[in-house]
């Protein structure tokens, strides 16, 4: 019994260990790519407008959409449940209760970002986890706004058919270890889905009717499959070295999630990765038991 009891706490330690390693690797290695993915160094470095209202700067991310800077605009201002939605992984907000009209029928070229509107995060608030609303502090017409609880969305025209959207994104200032902590955790679950919101428009703008509903579906079952892989291989491996590969494999596991491109290509070809090992593993103590 002790024994059983001794090596159920080993497990729960090793796994312990792993998320700990994980938040490590993401702080000490990925924090800086995840803070400017896509951005430029000038980009981060540039001021902004709306930066006076951010108590601290959360990140800084970008990319190119091949479209005239007009035609960007025209997408943008579609943000909010009541108009386009936010253009990120659907699926994940539809399960933290957050309700969004589709894109395809809520946009229309007459429609503004004006001082003081409210971009709701939901169509109905009592279904969401945490209530989300931001009310736009500031706007200029055709070039940039900025929400609060969130940051500034800008525009810089590179030429007449290449464009730069630019999201900038505020924090509250960080006063306490359970903030920092918050945040850092936070921080990762905002950059997936702003890095999938930023990926969404330039989708949706250079392809129209392409959606990428099908493509997210696999790639968020891949990675979590791999990762429940990885949670059984620590689980049912023995022996000190195979301890550590699963280890380093749950460190390997960050990149298909946070560096590399969300696609299937990636997240299949980790749970095929991991899947192996742990048939690797699982297989010997099969046989020496026949």
């Amino acid at each position: 019994m002790k024994n059983v009891m001794s090596r159920t706490a080993f497990k729960i330690l090793i796994i312990l260990l792993m998320i700990f390693l994980q938040l490590l690797a993401y702080r000490m290695v990925l924090y800086p790519y995840v803070f400017s993915w896509g951005a430029t160094e000038t980009e981060t470095r540039m001021a902004l407008p709306g930066d006076r209202f951010a108590e601290n700067i959360s990140s800084t991310r970008a990319i190119t959409i091949e479209a005239p800077k007009e035609e960007v605009w025209n997408w943008i201002i579609q943000l909010g449940a009541d108009r386009g939605g936010f253009f990120s992984f659907g699926i994940i907000e539809k399960l933290l209760g957050y309700e969004s009209r589709l894109p395809h029928d809520s946009f229309h070229r007459a429609l503004t970002m004006e001082l003081g509107r409210i971009v709701p995060g939901s169509l109905d608030e009592s279904k969401s986890v945490i209530v989300y609303n931001f009310p736009v502090l500031a706007v200029e017409f055709g070039s940039y706004y900025v929400l609060e609880n969130w940051g500034t969305f800008f525009l810089q025209e590179l030429n007449e058919n290449n464009t730069r959207l630019i999201v900038r994104t505020h924090e509250a200032a960080l006063n306490d270890l359970s903030g920092i902590m918050e945040n850092l955790i936070g921080m990762g679950f905002h950059y997936l889905m702003e890095r999938r919101m930023l990926l969404g428009f330039k989708s949706v703008i250079e392809n129209s009717e392409e959606s990428l509903f099908v493509t997210d579906i696999i790639w968020l079952t891949g990675m979590l499959l791999s990762f429940i892989s990885l949670l059984i291989l620590l689980i049912f491996c023995r022996g000190r070295t195979n301890h550590i590969i699963s280890l380093i494999l749950s460190l390997l596991w960050l990149f298909p999630l946070l560096v590399l491109p969300p696609s299937p290509i990636f997240s299949t070809g980790f749970l095929f990765l991991a899947c192996f090992y742990l048939v690797l593993i699982i297989k010997p103590r099969q046989d020496s038991l026949l």
